[in-house]
């Protein structure tokens, strides 16, 4: 039987080396985003009719939170990985990096890890007013412009989480939910819709962006965008938090959001890159006709 020598099997059998097993997870996470910038930032980099114009980076380690429960996923996961995460997603909103320590437009600073959440003592005791009227007195980051201000006189707000106040007003920092809960105005509804992310444990990730010339020549801190991004832990781990929180959360990076944002996404890596194609198998004539031949319904 002559042989189709010339027509062959391709299969893909190389697909990206970050993928692993939960390349098709099929679950999905809900990530809350909060993102800050600069006008003057978002001026510059948006000074092109083309779109954002390109900008190189550094990367520099900031603060890990390990949290109350012991994770392993959380504890042994590399740091370059999560940075070479964020960084392939970041070239789509054209961020590189730099090529030498001397160039570069910002100093990235990541902070990582997961809230830690305290048991609520409020709902052991009944509420005797004492939490009435706390006003918060916080600051995200000294060197930024970033509105950190709400409505510390409610006692609506300021009476949420009872003794759990410290723990759940920590957490709301660092996720970047604080922004839409203390907020003037904020309804009942959304108030509770916000208590409840805060309830349980969140990973997440904060970039501070920092003007790279001026720290390198002037020895001066300046903030140009802070963004922040968490999904909840449970039924997960870290390595598959990790590609949907950069998925999710990196197209509002250097931009300036009014409200937080909340993306669905595939828990893990969403997408395939396919690698080399490779030759694993010869079809002859006859059976590539049968393999085009529509199938005939069974009578």
């Amino acid at each position: 039987m002559k042989k189709a020598w010339t027509i062959s099997l391709l299969i893909a059998v190389a697909f990206s080396s970050t993928a692993h097993s939960q390349l098709f997870s099929r679950k999905k996470a809900r990530v809350i985003t909060n993102a800050w910038a600069s006008p003057e930032f978002v001026e510059r980099r948006m000074a092109s009719d083309e779109g954002p114009i390109p900008m190189s980076y550094h990367f520099f380690r900031g603060e890990f939170h390990g949290g109350y429960i012991k994770d392993k996923s959380l504890e042994q996961f590399p740091l370059q990985e999560i940075i070479e995460t964020l960084a392939n997603d970041m070239e789509a909103q054209n961020f590189f990096p730099a090529r030498s320590q001397e160039e570069g437009d910002l100093l990235l600073v990541i902070h990582w890890g997961t809230t830690a959440v305290e048991e609520d003592l409020s709902e052991m005791f009944p509420d005797d007013g004492l939490g009435a009227g706390y006003e918060g007195d916080y600051n995200v980051d000294e060197t930024s412009e970033y509105d950190t201000s709400y409505d510390s006189g409610s006692s609506s707000n300021s009476s949420l989480f009872g003794d759990g106040m410290d723990s759940i007003h920590r957490n709301a920092v660092l996720t970047g939910i604080d922004k839409a809960l203390y907020k003037k105005g904020i309804t009942p509804w959304d108030e509770q819709d916000l208590r409840s992310l805060l309830k349980d444990e969140r990973y997440f990730i904060i970039l501070v962006a920092y003007d790279w010339q001026k720290l390198l020549k002037e020895k001066q801190k300046k903030v140009h965008f802070i963004t922040r991004f968490s999904l909840p832990s449970i039924g997960t781990n870290f390595a598959k938090a990790v590609p949907s929180l950069s998925r999710a959360a990196i197209p509002h990076i250097g931009t300036n959001l009014d409200d937080l944002d909340k993306t669905k996404t595939q828990l893990g890596w969403g997408k395939a890159t396919v690698g080399e194609l490779e030759v694993v198998g010869q079809i002859d004539e006859e059976e590539l006709e049968e393999i085009r031949k529509p199938k005939q319904k069974d009578k």
